[in-house]
């Protein structure tokens, strides 16, 4: 049974880790996005 729970406690760790990274990604897409206008104009 604590095996069972170990590994469902892993999976929904990685799975909110995967989110954190897709979420870093896009935090840094969204605040790269200005910084790249600017120095295009």
């Amino acid at each position: 049974m604590k095996k069972l729970q170990a590994q469902a406690e892993a999976l929904i760790g990685f799975k909110s880790q995967s989110a954190l990274n897709k979420i870093r990604q896009l935090m840094a897409f969204n605040t790269g996005r200005p910084i790249a206008d600017r120095i295009m104009q």
